[in-house]
């Protein structure tokens, strides 16, 4: 059930990201086009291009951390033996699931503060960029705990055992 919530959840979450690239870029090449082709700028425009960058790149986060694309740094990991870096790979997950429960705490108070400010040029809540944050910190949260019960096991170990022998990989 757990997996196939998650998997819903990623192919919603990619194709929110993908109707917010596309708004973004549209956003962006007709304010472009408006400030110097009429002179002057779009009411609002400016608040939509930072709602779809905000909640693109905490959606993308989540999507990252199942898939294993986020950033990580692997001095370290190159020179473990596979056991050691299924654990190691199992510590940073572990670290991941608790980075997206902090930025959930942290931030569901600020994002009830957004209720209260508004965008300076436009007069629209803040809730809505501020509330991001959670969103993104929850599907962060969700999608590591994904990676950690149901891919580490699977598929995402290929990886760590790329051009090592047979015996090597059956320690």
């Amino acid at each position: 059930m757990f997996l196939k919530l998650s998997n819903m959840l990623e192919w919603v979450v990619e194709r929110l990201i993908a109707l917010m690239c596309i708004i973004l870029l549209s956003a962006l090449f007709l304010k472009v086009v408006w400030r110097y082709g009429v002179g002057s700028s779009i009411f609002g425009i400016e608040y939509l291009i930072q709602f779809c960058f905000v909640w693109m790149c905490l959606l993308g986060t989540g999507l990252a951390v199942r898939r294993s694309e986020h950033f990580e740094v692997d001095i370290l990991a190159n020179g473990m033996t596979p056991k050691w870096r299924r654990i190691h790979k199992k510590l940073i997950t572990a670290l991941i699931i608790f980075g997206g429960g902090f930025i959930v705490w942290l931030s569901y108070p600020f994002a009830m503060e957004g209720f209260f400010e508004t965008e300076p040029s436009t007069d629209y809540p803040m809730f809505y960029l501020f509330f991001s944050m959670v969103i993104g910190g929850l599907i962060t949260l969700w999608m590591g705990i994904d990676l950690l019960v149901y891919h580490h096991e699977s598929a995402s170990d290929d990886f760590l055992t790329e051009g090592l022998t047979e015996e090597a990989h059956d320690e």
